[in-house]
């Protein structure tokens, strides 16, 4: 009897703590608060504006970095090794054709012409010397007071020394030409794009000291995916097909001014690498571009459908874009991403709005 009591009793004690620990965690005599309905965000101001998404078929577009460079640039090589005494111009100047922009050091080829000239002087007075001899074998032979044989000599003397003349002068015009080559002249007008030496620099054959161009002539030049040239018609919303020569597009600069640019080349054979080709195209107008700047073309695509909604609908805080979109009579705000501008008050929405849901305008 007394152990049944005793089991009993363990019995009981194990049950109210089994109770006790269940009620501690919230299982056993668990108050439930009312359910009471969320209502979200704010209520729509009397008289705020509420615009409906919208589903609009726009032409799809699109870019290609493009990048403007000058079409047959001229550098001014030296042909001849030396210091570069005086550079007259700098980037973008302006010059005029037959200036002289770049001065070498010349002493040494001056050295020579006169070196070459003096040669020549003394060639010339053995031609009078020869000459004079010449005149009087002519007349002694013909007196009958000369061989032969001295007459000869004296005619080939005379032929020898004209010959040193004509040699010794074209020494001293090969060796003006060589002074020229110290002088670098602008072969036509242009403006200069890049400047490759400075006084004190050793210029060498070959390597450019000065690079022109005519502003006038600027190309863009992109490349573009090979499958955009590949012949057919694009699919809604897919990449361009066709892209040829003579395709007019367009060209967005880095301020986001827009020219038209047809292409006029395409180059041949794709980059392995990359898979593109390499377009040229001539824009509508040179003015204000300068080389090296980059832009953006525009490929049109075929039409696509897009979720729109007015730009004023837009909110921006830092980089994050939200709109207030309406539920009943209540609205909150909901992050959304815009693409491209449609250009009458209205932008693309691509993600976060369906058609025919409403925001409120601020």
């Amino acid at each position: 009897m007394k152990k049944t009591l005793n089991r009993l009793l363990v019995l009981v004690l194990f049950v109210a703590l089994l109770v006790v620990l269940l009620t501690y965690q919230g299982i056993l005599f668990r108050h439930e608060p009312e359910a009471v309905e969320a209502i979200p965000g704010q209520a729509v101001p009397a008289g705020a504006e509420r615009v409906a998404a919208v589903e609009r078929e726009v032409a799809a577009a699109w870019e290609q970095p493009a990048f403007v460079e000058a079409e047959d640039p001229v550098a001014l090589t030296p042909r001849a090794m030396g210091v570069v005494l005086e550079v007259a111009v700098r980037e973008g100047e302006e010059v005029a054709a037959g200036r002289v922009v770049v001065r070498l050091d010349d002493a040494d080829a001056r050295a020579r012409l006169e070196q070459a000239r003096a040669g020549a002087e003394g060639a010339r007075a053995m031609r009078e010397r020869a000459e004079a001899g010449w005149t009087r074998a002519e007349r002694l032979h013909g007196a009958g007071a000369m061989t032969d044989a001295d007459w000869e000599a004296a005619k080939a003397a005379v032929e020898a020394a004209r010959a040193a003349v004509a040699r010794a002068e074209a020494a001293v015009a090969e060796a003006e030409e060589a002074l020229s080559w110290y002088r670098l002249a602008a072969p036509v007008a242009g403006r200069v794009l890049a400047r490759e030496v400075a006084p004190g620099d050793l210029a060498l054959p070959g390597r450019p000291a000065l690079v022109l161009y005519d502003p006038a002539r600027l190309r863009l030049t992109a490349a573009v995916p090979a499958a955009w040239l590949e012949p057919g018609e694009p699919e809604p919303g897919g990449p361009p097909r066709g892209l040829a020569v003579g395709d007019e597009l367009r060209w967005r600069g880095g301020d986001g001014a827009e020219r038209a640019a047809v292409v006029t080349r395409v180059v041949p054979g794709a980059d392995p690498t990359t898979g593109t080709v390499t377009l040229h195209l001539a824009p509508s107008s040179p003015d204000g571009l300068r080389p090296g700047e980059l832009g953006r073309i525009v490929v049109p695509g075929a039409a696509r459908r897009v979720v729109a909604v007015p730009k004023r609908a837009v909110e921006r805080v830092g980089q994050v874009e939200r709109v207030r979109r309406v539920f009943g009579e209540r609205w909150e705000p909901v992050v959304v991403r815009t693409g491209r501008d449609l250009g009458d008050g209205w932008v693309e929405v691509l993600a976060g709005l369906a058609p025919g849901e409403e925001v409120v305008l601020p």
